[in-house]
């Protein structure tokens, strides 16, 4: 892992391909991740459950890739970044359990409802774990997401991020349920922020 860092590319078209340049491509990505979103929260709350715990055993799957992008980018050694890819790991369990307080008739008398799309903007320094579990409580909360990277970080997020959309395509969920964005700080970026359709 350390011999890959100094050359390693992951995640870098991962991050391109995200990037959103004008609002009207924004709005589509938003139109999409709503369509995407009905089909998350009808799966309920068991389901999505099973789902995140899914996207735990990606993650743990890929760590190799995770501490290579971590050492390339912003040059996390093996020593910090395996233990924030373990709390990653910990968060999609956690997530997924939390799913299950969702359920109907979890609470007496109480019916859960997802809002809309949610936006996640995770700071850099701890670039896998923090993305990671935010885009994972959104998913729990059955939110459909736009996940926009830092823009110190951009490769661990998409790596981070391909690892949870591997779990939900292998189980037939829409990609558009979560979708990395990346939008310039400029009227795009705060379209993304303050769009109707963003919760």
């Amino acid at each position: 892992i350390r011999a890959r860092m100094e050359t390693s590319d992951l995640g870098r078209r991962t991050a391109e391909e995200g990037v959103v340049t004008s609002e009207a491509e924004l709005d589509e990505l938003i139109a999409r991740s709503v369509e995407a979103g009905k089909v998350w929260r009808d799966l309920g709350a068991e389901r999505r459950a099973e789902i995140l715990h899914a996207a735990g055993d990606v993650l743990q799957s890929r760590r190799a890739d995770l501490l290579e992008v971590m050492g390339s980018e912003c040059g996390k050694v093996l020593e910090q970044g395996d233990p924030e890819v373990s709390e990653a790991v910990d968060f999609a369990r956690y997530y997924a359990e939390r799913t299950l307080d969702l359920a109907d008739g979890a609470v007496p008398g109480a019916v859960f409802r997802p809002h809309g799309v949610t936006v996640v903007t995770p700071p850099w320094n701890f670039p896998v774990a923090i993305p990671v579990g935010s885009v994972l409580a959104a998913l729990a909360a059955g939110s459909p997401v736009l996940a926009k990277p830092a823009p110190q970080t951009p490769r661990c997020a998409a790596v981070a991020f391909a690892a949870v959309q591997a779990a939900l395509a292998e189980e037939g969920v829409p990609a558009d349920v979560l979708q990395v964005v990346t939008a310039p700080e400029d009227e795009v970026g705060r379209r993304l922020v303050s769009h109707p359709a963003v919760a």
